[in-house]
Order: C-alpha cells, then structure tokens, then sequence
C-alpha cells in the first residue's frame, strides 16, 4: 500500500519528462487521450475510474496526465536506438542525408527511422528465429524462403538499401536486450538486414510495461502503450511497410473522430481482462487487425470505414485495460 501512496509522486516527479510507424503518431496520441477520458467518464467501471483519479491526481488534471500519456506513446517512433549501417557507411539511426537512401526520401519529403523495424507483430508466419510463438518484421527475403507471399514495393526497397547493414552492436546489447524477454537471440542474427529477425512489439511494450511496475511515470507507461496501437493495426500484424501503410493511416487520422465511440468502446471492454498479462492484451488486440487484410490492397472508402470501426475503438479499449492494469498491480490486484 505504501507504493501506492508514492505512486502520485513517481507520476509526477519522473513521468511529465519524457526524452525523447504504425498508426500516425497523432493517431496514437488520440487513443490514448480517449482510452483516459473514458476512464474518467460515466462509463468507467470503479477500477477504471481508480486508476484514472490517479493519473490525474499526479499529473494536477486530466488535460496534463492526458498530454504527458500522448507525448509518450508519440516519443517512441522518435527513439534513436536502433543504428543500422556497416563499417564503410558508419552506423545511422535514420539513412543518412548524404546517402542515396537520404536524398530520395528527402526529396519527398519523407523521414524514417530505424527503430520502426521493431514495431511489427508477425501473425501470419508462426514461430521466428528467436523461439517466440510469434516473430516481428523480417526482410522479404526470409518470406520467400518459406511462402509465396508477395512483397510491397516498400519492403523490396528496404531489403536492397539495407542488404548489407548490420545491427549496430551497442543496440544489440541494450534495445535488442531489452526487447527480447525470454526470447533467445545471438548478435550473428543481426549482420545482414535480409536475415534479421527483429523481436516483435509485444516484446517493445513488455519491457515498458515492466519498467512501470518497477518505477512508475507516464513516460514509460505511455512507452508500453505504443504497441498496442501498433498491434490494432492490420500493416503491423501482417508484417508490410507498404501496401499504401501510410495512406491508411493518414486517412484514419483525418476522420479519427467518426470512429472513436464511447459506446463501442464499451461494448468491447468486457472482452478484455486486466487480470491477463500485457502479452495476452497485445496479442487480443492484434487477433482483432488480423481480420482486416483488405485494408492493405483496397482502399475503398468502405473497407476503410468498416476496419476503422472495429479498430479504432479496439485500440482504445486495449488502452484502458493497460491503464488500469498498471494501477491495479500496485493494488496487488495486477493479475499476471
């Protein structure tokens, strides 16, 4: 009981600081603001409810705990902590600017960042390299190993920019540390960018939650939340960077607010169980985008329409059952 009395102090004093793709980042922070506003709504339940007077008690209101969540779950497609390169081109976390990589996505005006490799939940291939039941992303080379799967253009592109990089090794001893929980790994898995088996991001949320629960801010519960939006996502579930990724998300960011349905929401809460482990939410979340494989090549405004309000809405509820979860594991209440 006492970390519970100390938990507003955590929240407060650690959590409003953060440092330093899937859904679009402020698609992401949307969810989340939404998952706490409906804990503070008339239809919480008395844990949700709970665990939001927390939150907002550390933060002084709901727009500041709400904004410090946001700014989290956003941080994450900003993390520097994933370099890729060799020993010719030097190590980047990003292409560089004065590589042919660099100058064409300049010239569009587009920015990538490495560590987004890390946020994929393979549902379709089984058992990866690491042991894990399910594997993140991987070059389309290894899919042609073992399937006939097409390749999006987008994920050709990176497998010949990146054929010869290598994962830098202060990564492999620190974010690919951290992100194999339990899993097994080896540094010769990350020397060729056609062979790399990056842990999936249930695991990225895992080690966040986790991080939580031993010290907690917003910062690293909002961290944790990043994978399940990402999970709620059918590119991340199916493992592509193309097949017009960025185009859905956009356009589900531009109509965000016809999806984001308290009802519904509520309707698909009692799926969920705060009791079950971060994994197992994670894993729920991304079983419901697994359903929705059309979203990547038919853009027609009703198979859009009909995924984003199932999605959407699943998201946010994933988001409340985190949110409760964290504070209910101070209660001795936090189930596995």
């Amino acid at each position: 009981m006492k970390m519970v009395k100390n938990l507003g102090l955590g929240l407060m004093g650690l959590g409003l600081m953060t440092s330093a793709q899937a859904w679009t980042q402020p698609t992401h922070t949307k969810i989340v603001k939404d998952a706490l506003k409906y804990m503070g709504s008339e239809f919480a339940t008395a844990q949700q409810r709970r665990a939001y007077d927390i939150y907002v008690d550390a933060a002084g209101s709901e727009e500041a705990a709400a904004n410090a969540l946001g700014k989290a779950v956003s941080d994450v497609d900003d993390f520097e902590d994933t370099n890729l390169g060799a020993w010719y081109v030097g190590y980047n976390y990003q292409p560089s600017p004065y590589s042919l990589g660099g100058i064409v996505l300049s010239a569009y005006g587009v920015t990538v960042n490495y560590t987004s490799y890390w946020h994929f939940l393979d549902l379709v291939h089984g058992e990866d390299a690491h042991g894990n039941a399910h594997g993140g992303y991987y070059s389309p080379n290894v899919y042609r190993q073992n399937s006939d799967d097409p390749a999006a253009l987008e994920d050709l592109a990176a497998e010949y920019y990146l054929s010869p990089y290598k994962l830098k090794d202060s990564d492999y001893k620190s974010t690919e540390a951290h992100y194999r929980q339990g899993s097994y790994s080896s540094y010769s898995q990350y020397q060729n960018f056609d062979e790399m088996p990056f842990q999936p991001v249930d695991h990225l949320g895992m080690y966040w939650y986790g991080q939580f629960k031993t010290a907690p801010t917003f910062a690293v519960i909002g961290y944790s939340l990043h994978a399940i939006g990402d999970a709620s996502q059918p590119h991340h579930v199916h493992v592509s960077l193309g097949y017009d990724h960025a185009g859905w998300e956009e356009w589900v960011d531009g109509r965000y607010t016809e999806y984001n349905d308290f009802t519904r929401v509520t309707d698909i809460l009692p799926a969920y169980n705060a009791q079950k482990s971060f994994q197992d939410i994670t894993l729920q979340t991304g079983n419901v985008a697994i359903n929705y494989p059309q979203v990547l090549t038919d853009d027609s405004f009703a198979t859009r329409d009909d995924a984003a309000s199932s999605l959407i809405p699943t998201a946010i509820a994933a988001s409340v059952t985190v949110l409760t979860k964290g504070i209910n594991y101070f209660y001795g209440e936090g189930g596995e």
